[in-house]
């Protein structure tokens, strides 16, 4: 039996790294159809994503789970130091480039 936290560790896989189902069912000893069940689960029930195996009415709600919001806190982090890591590559590529031409490129705010 797997622990909530080996539980989100897993489904956190599974949607952010790309990994086949069955691959990480492999590593675990766990069926692959079971993180697919997971997965929806969670896009049903924190990111209000419809799945096609959905059968819930839309008037259903589903309390959500510390797991469901632990994994949440966990992906938005994910992709938070991602997009910071986006912006810090494009500055120091504005300041290499500003310095090669000899010129300030980085756009002023409020120019046109």
């Amino acid at each position: 039996m797997l622990s909530e936290q080996q539980k989100v560790a897993i489904i956190e896989a599974y949607l952010t790294t790309g990994e086949s189902s069955r691959s990480l069912g492999k590593k675990h000893g766990i069926d692959g159809s079971t993180i697919i069940y997971w997965s929806n689960k969670y896009k049903q029930e924190v990111m209000g994503q419809k799945t096609k195996n959905s059968k819930r009415s839309k008037d259903e709600s589903t309390p959500h789970s510390e797991v469901n919001k632990d994994l949440e806190i966990s992906r938005l982090r994910k992709e938070l130091a991602k997009k910071e890591l986006t912006v810090l590559v494009l500055e120091k590529t504005i300041e290499k480039a500003s310095a090669l031409y000899g010129e300030d490129i980085k756009k002023k705010y409020g120019t046109k």
